[in-house]
């Protein structure tokens, strides 16, 4: 064969495997409503976490199920009428002509009360054997319903239904039909608990979705794993409730050769890797508090666990030992964590019956002590009481009572105050004060530490660290921290930072950070007050001459506010998200000048400099302008209102024009306008615009609007009860955006 030959064979092969591909991996669309019904009548009592339960769910759906948010649809409360609506609405995106081509999957979840008959909707009722009807008559390929609710049982028992064999088979898409899931049997009562904040069904098959369920380690959960997970620890953690066990049951009519993956690990922003070597039960707390995940590992296994954004607490018991980590999980990055990133925590102290005190012949006590060194021989179930000492170098011995030295080395416990002119050093628990000439050190945490120079606190401090140059603790923070130069944190840390340059926190911040030049945080919840303002994720206000927040849940006020998105308000000179508006704007106006714009700024409040030139005359008129606006989305259409403050300058020619316009001293005329438009896009981002606008003037206090831009059609009228009079000339313009 020659080179041609050879040539032609590759391409028929690439096209053959490109269609082959193609038609073998078919487009995908899932379409989900979630239900969460906290009321079931006046004879009922009232749930509390139905809706938080269905809310949990939509949201694990979204992030890992392949469910687009315009599909995912949440329902609380609803009446039946709103239910039957959307099932009308859903139904005809399913046999819509564009989806023809697709492979459907409606999924359909219910949290609240139930009984044997049907489901609980206040005062109204549906029935399962329409609430079937109403799911088999989708006209999707495949329909996933989940009751969580007392005696849902019935509702797969509607046409037969088991509560053992495997159901699923374990292999690619192809697959079509039916599974209906139940959190209970047909007897059973379905319960929710205080302490998980959730039902237990819905709770553990969260935990199964967020990768608890992927028993085959391939980063992908299936039906199968995620109910036989929440199924066998439910089961498990009902065993002793006072609602008695529950037993999940399901109806499985399923045909073909695929089973159903409900979510794929590897679309996670987020996540964290568990080593073979962790074991135990493992508890998973977002900031909040809130558990996210529970799960039991077996030694000698990885697990990959996925979730949003943010800081969360990872409690680990095993055999009556508990450790803890704290982490924050940066998007696009999966946190591997080992036993060596967790650290004992001791459980709840349980009272002896009896004498347990200390025998008083195990306790050393010293009144009063002057030496060059001391060190006393115990036994480590002893302990030395200091009710007063002098300490010239430094003694290793716990502290209880006051300490006076030069130098002071304590391995043990400190409890009460200590002080060193030149510094203390610490590895062990500190409670009470520390006073040091030139710097403390500690592995430990305390109430208080102060010193000339800086502290350097490595493990939890509560209280307050205050020094003339810098602070600096590698462990959680909970209290104040302030220094005349800098502050640094390494983990999470609740409080107040004050520093004269800069504050540097690389865990989560919840409370207030302030200092004269640079903030910078992981995430932050609060206030940031500097020049400079930095972080990943905000919830409050930022305050600065320049903001920069990732995801801004609150307030941006600055000169210069920058974001990733934000759901809130900006407040600034110039706005910029990257979510947000970006725009080129053109329009000419009733008085015929011609401008130039660009738009930027959130999804609501924007930005936008302008320039525009009139040329029907031998000499170059520039206006030039910048103005703070609203936008409001209304689908395909959108209206803006903006006020702006303009300038009109005079050339021969434009560059002339432009030039004064920057000049620092020249005949400027400084005044200001507003506007009202409308807009409609017609081609992706080009849309067509148009409105009317205001020039104004304040007649002897502001400078006059100039000739060119006055216009017959304006407006005269006082300016409140002040007796100065304000001239409005309007003019209609039209343009479009790019």
């Amino acid at each position: 064969m020659n080179i041609k030959q050879n040539l032609a064979i590759l391409i028929i092969l690439l096209v053959s495997f490109s269609l082959f591909a193609e038609e073998n991996n078919p487009t995908f669309r899932r379409i989900a409503i979630y239900v969460g019904s906290n009321n079931g009548g006046s004879e009922r009592i009232k749930l509390l976490y139905a809706g938080t339960d269905a809310l949990a769910l939509h949201d694990v759906m979204e992030e890992l199920g392949g469910i687009e948010p315009k599909d995912n649809h949440l329902l609380f409360d609803p009446d039946l009428n709103t239910i039957e609506s959307l099932f009308t609405d859903v139904k005809k995106e399913f046999i819509s002509p564009e989806n023809k081509e697709q492979r459907t999957e409606f999924f359909f979840y219910y949290s609240g009360h139930s009984d044997e008959q049907g489901l609980l909707l206040g005062k109204e009722y549906l029935a399962y054997s329409e609430l079937k009807q109403m799911i088999t008559g989708m006209g999707s390929d495949v329909n996933i319903a989940i009751l969580d609710s007392c005696s849902s049982g019935v509702f797969t028992r509607l046409k037969g239904g088991t509560q053992k064999a495997p159901f699923l088979v374990d292999e690619s898409v192809d697959t079509t039909g039916y599974a209906f899931l139940t959190s209970s049997s047909a007897d059973e009562a379905a319960q929710e608990s205080d302490a998980i904040g959730a039902s237990f069904f819905t709770h553990y098959f969260i935990s199964a979705l967020r990768g608890a369920g992927d028993s085959t380690q391939d980063g992908k959960v299936t039906l199968n794993e995620a109910f036989s997970f929440a199924s066998n620890e439910t089961l498990t953690r009902t065993t002793e409730s006072q609602g008695g066990v529950q037993h999940p049951s399901y109806n499985i009519n399923l045909t073909g050769s695929g089973d159903l993956v409900l979510t794929d690990l590897r679309l996670a922003k987020a996540g964290i890797n568990l080593d073979t070597k962790i074991a135990g039960r493992i508890f998973i707390k977002d900031r909040s508090g809130r558990l996210v995940a529970e799960l039991y590992k077996e030694s000698g296994l990885p697990m990959t666990i996925s979730l949003p954004l943010g800081t969360y607490s990872i409690s680990i018991v095993n055999n009556n030992v508990l450790t803890e980590a704290n982490i924050f999980l940066n998007e696009n990055k999966k946190y591997d964590l080992s036993s060596q990133n967790f650290k004992y925590i001791p459980m709840n102290n349980t009272r002896v019956r009896g004498n347990t005190k200390i025998p008083e012949e195990n306790l050393v006590h010293v009144y009063g002590e002057l030496g060059i060194l001391n060190d006393y021989r115990i036994m480590e179930s002893n302990r030395v009481l200091h009710n007063f000492s002098i300490m010239l170098v430094g003694n290793g011995h716990s502290l209880e009572g006051v300490q006076i030295g030069l130098i002071n080395f304590l391995k043990k416990d400190v409890k009460g105050a200590q002080i060193a002119s030149i510094f203390n050093l610490i590895e062990g628990k500190n409670n009470g004060a520390q006073v040091a000439g030139i710097f403390n050190i500690s592995e430990g945490s305390q109430t208080f530490q102060g010193a000339g120079i800086f502290n350097i606190s490595d493990k939890e401090t509560k209280g307050a660290q205050a020094a003339g140059i810098f602070n600096i603790s590698s462990g959680k923070m909970e209290g104040i921290q302030a220094s005349g130069i800098f502050n640094i944190t390494s983990e999470e840390m609740k409080g107040f930072q004050g520093a004269g340059i800069f504050n540097i926190n690389e865990g989560f911040f919840d409370g207030v950070q302030a200092s004269g030049i640079f903030n910078s945080s992981r995430g932050h919840k609060g206030l940031q007050a500097s020049l400079v303002n930095v972080t990943e994720d905000i919830e409050g206000l930022q305050v600065g001459l320049v903001n920069y927040g990732k995801n801004v849940k609150g307030v941006q006020l600055g000169l210069v506010n920058i974001n990733n998105e934000i759901q809130g308000l900006p407040i600034g000179l110039i706005n910029i998200s990257r979510r947000g508006l970006s725009h080129v704007n053109t329009w000419q106006d009733s008085t015929g000048f011609t401008y130039f714009g660009y738009q930027v700024g959130a999804r609501n409040i924007y930005t936008r400099v302008f320039g525009g030139e009139y040329t029907d005359t031998d000499e170059s008129e520039l206006v030039t302008g910048i103005s703070l606006g609203y936008h409001l989305s209304l689908g395909p259409l959108y209206i803006e209102a903006e006020a702006a403050v303009k300038q009109l300058n005079y050339g021969d020619k434009f560059s002339t024009a432009f030039k004064e316009a920057f000049a620092p001293v020249n005949s400027r005329v400084v005044f200001t306008g507003m506007s009202i438009s409308g807009g409609v896009e017609i081609l992706g981002s080009l849309a067509v615009f148009g409105g009317v606008a205001w020039d104004g003037e304040i007649i002897d206090v502001t400078d006059p609007v100039p000739e060119l831009l006055q216009t017959d059609d304006f407006l005269s009228t006082k300016v409140f009860n002040t007796g100065y009079k304000m001239n409005l000339y309007q003019k209609w313009f039209l343009g479009f955006r790019i």
